[in-house]
């Protein structure tokens, strides 16, 4: 039965590590070919595998358990499937060891195969064995942490609401009517009477107009206005129906 022995760092802490090692979802991740990963028991999990040996691939079902647990620093694992071309078995001892930047994960164990996947001979099962828990562990502390953000502060929450729905409102202070008036979002005075009746605008202090040729400064244009010339575009749609009904005539 060959034996494997190897130690992998960590930058996370012994009590994040071990937390990670006992949560199914996070395992499900971090195992390469892992499909699902699911607790049965306390420190028992079902799960299949699809596990590449040199030529030979195939899918394994069976079970993974924690024995001889010593939170957060100690534990074993043992493993047994039967899959399309043998079967596996083992069992190692995980040693987590706090150091000045994080955890040491010390590893040892014994695995056993049979069937087809065992003709690879013990040399390569044991690179095989070895890579998939470095790969293991170096996913698993590659995982977003499963614990979620602060909630912010009810008051906060509801100020930070209450200016964006006057923003999508288009009220003062909108995207758009900065765009129009300026940074400051104020809009500038109502000014007299200009072309068409349309009321004109002065410009508010300080506020400079559009760059020209030449770099002067334009004169100041009214704003646009969907409704600038509503009457006359009645007059002009009623006169060509009257024009169209005397030609009918």
């Amino acid at each position: 039965m060959p034996q494997i022995e190897g130690s992998e760092h960590l930058a996370l802490s012994v009590e994040e590590v071990w937390k990670r090692l006992n949560e199914p979802a996070m395992l499900a991740e971090a195992i390469p070919g892992c499909r699902t990963m699911t607790a049965e028991d306390e420190g028992r999990f079902r799960t299949t595998l699809d596990i590449a040996v040199g030529a030979v691939r195939g899918t394994y079902d069976g079970f993974v358990f924690y024995e001889d647990l010593e939170p957060p620093e100690r534990c074993t694992i043992a493993i047994e499937g039967k899959g399309t071309h043998g079967s596996i078995e083992g069992r190692g001892t995980l040693s987590l060891v706090m150091t000045a930047d994080g955890t040491a994960v010390n590893y040892v164990g014994r695995f056993d195969v049979q069937g087809r996947v065992a003709g690879v001979g013990a040399r390569v099962m044991s690179g095989v064995s070895r890579k998939l828990i470095v790969e293991t562990l170096r996913n698993l502390a590659a995982l977003a942490p499963a614990t979620e953000g602060p909630v912010p502060e009810a008051g906060a929450q509801g100020a930070a609401g209450e200016a964006d729905s006057e923003g999508a409102a288009g009220g003062v202070g909108s995207t758009e009517e900065a765009g129009r008036f300026g940074s400051s979002g104020a809009a500038p005075e109502a000014g007299p009477q200009g072309a068409g009746g349309q009321p004109g605008f002065q410009r508010a202090a300080g506020q400079a107009g559009p760059r020209g040729a030449g770099g002067q400064v334009e004169p100041f244009r009214p704003l646009a206005s969907p409704l600038h010339d509503l009457g006359g575009r009645i007059r002009r749609w009623w006169a060509r129906v009257v024009a169209w009904t005397r030609r009918r005539a």
